[in-house]
């Protein structure tokens, strides 16, 4: 949950989102994005929009934001081993764990070690954007897999 105080967005269409995820303490939070919102591969037409959209509100509230005492941290990770596969393939466990076949993908536990990092650095430092690739992944299309 992003916390804004006194935040008083000027698009009444803006209004929504903000109200939907706006508090009233300063503090510092964190954007769980994707990879995807900056690089984008064939079929992924919704999610990479969809978090496109997070990337650049990220970007335009760390700008918006910059007289506060916050700090708006990105984090981008690329393949992670979760549910989302088996969510993305319609319950298909098998054709989810295809995605990384031959690979090691990273973890929930890997991406919240480095929130944890992220939210641990004195006040004065931000994180803007952190890329969180597993060592097989070198990018969203190209990625080493034992054969």
């Amino acid at each position: 949950r992003l916390t804004v105080p006194r935040f008083e967005p000027k698009n009444p269409d803006y209004l929504e989102v903000a109200t939907a995820t706006f508090g009233r303490q300063p503090a510092m939070r964190n954007l769980g994005i994707s990879i995807a919102g900056i690089e984008p591969y064939q079929g992924g037409a919704g999610y990479n929009g969809a978090k496109a959209a997070q990337h650049a509100f990220a970007e335009v509230l760390r700008r918006e934001t910059v007289h506060l005492p916050i700090r708006v941290s990105e984090v981008q990770p690329g393949l992670v081993d979760t549910e989302f596969s088996t969510v993305r393939f319609d319950g298909d466990a098998e054709r989810a764990a295809g995605v990384y076949r031959g690979m090691t993908p990273l973890s929930a536990a890997d991406v919240a070690d480095v929130i944890a990092f992220i939210v641990t650095r004195p006040s004065h430092v931000n994180l803007a954007t952190t890329l969180l690739l597993p060592r097989d992944q070198a990018c969203v299309t190209l990625t080493h897999r034992a054969d």
